[in-house]
């Protein structure tokens, strides 16, 4: 779920960039500058200032919030999709397991009108999920050897399958905050130069990829100089900016495995409309 505190550090690495675009390697004002999320201390300030050392400040405003929602809860967009590493071959009543196991995983067996699922774990191998099948379905004659599962005749084999477990994401609400994005030089030239490097890249910015997968939409607000008199080490510019984000829920979503399967003559599953074979049980191993 995303909250303020993402959305400022998500614009804390868009101003990092702008300063610092190439990384490691020198400013685009040759300053040293420090970028972060929170309102800076006056004395650290001072001594910056003196050092000739620019901050950066990102702060959300008390006084530009509001709530946004105009949509019904929307569970519309999956956000991770696990790689399938685990492979499963069909071949009569016998299974053959290979690749690696891994977490985010699901394996299943359809025989009969049973739907067999193990949830595969990091330390899963293809042995392992095996073995676990042998010994969950060994009364019922489930046999296995090495990386191999076999059924007896009694229990006919339709299919076998992996799927990916991914994560939903669903918007529960939506709200606009204001940003402050605060340039602290010391001197006027490198107030204007950061703040114009700043400006130039986030005018580009359209939308803010947040920590949960969700986006943020950027938009540009207001811009004031604000010198303090008689403060000789701190020139402050404040670029002011609202995000329109959303306050999301997630949840895992498991590929289905087996829907619309129908059986020929020779005994065999093959990919067919929904409606024609489905399990009437699942039991998880």
């Amino acid at each position: 779920m995303a909250d303020i505190s993402d959305v400022a550090n998500a614009l804390v690495s868009a101003c990092a960039a702008a300063i610092y675009p190439g990384g490691a390697s020198a400013s685009v004002t040759g300053a040293n500058t420090r970028v972060y999320y929170g309102w800076p201390v006056a004395e650290n300030l001072d001594n910056d200032g003196a050092a000739g050392i620019v901050n950066v400040s990102v702060f959300a405003s008390t006084n530009m919030t509001k709530l946004t929602t105009r949509y019904p809860i929307d569970w519309g967009a999956m956000v991770t999709v696990p790689t399938v590493t685990l492979t499963a071959t069909l071949s009569g009543q016998v299974i053959t397991l290979g690749g690696t196991g891994g977490a985010g995983q699901n394996f299943g067996i359809l025989a009969g009108n049973t739907a067999y699922i193990h949830s595969v774990t990091a330390s899963d191998t293809p042995g392992t999920v095996a073995a676990a099948f042998a010994a969950a379905l060994g009364a019922v004659g489930v046999t296995a050897s090495g990386d191999a599962i076999t059924f007896p005749a009694s229990l006919p084999v339709y299919a076998a399958r992996v799927g990916a477990v991914g994560q939903w994401l669903g918007e529960m609400r939506r709200q606009e905050q204001g940003f402050l994005v605060t340039v602290f030089a010391p001197t006027p030239a490198l107030r204007d130069a950061t703040a114009a490097a700043i400006d130039g890249a986030l005018a580009g910015v359209n939308w803010l990829t947040l920590a949960d997968g969700s986006s943020g939409r950027l938009l540009y607000h207001s811009s004031r100089s604000d010198d303090k008199p008689g403060v000789a080490t701190v020139w402050r510019r404040t670029l002011t900016y609202t995000v329109e984000y959303a306050t999301t829920q997630a949840f895992a979503a498991a590929q289905l495995l087996f829907m619309g399967l129908t059986v020929t003559a020779d005994g065999s599953a093959v990919n067919m409309p929904p409606g024609n074979l489905m399990p009437s049980t699942i039991i998880q191993i």
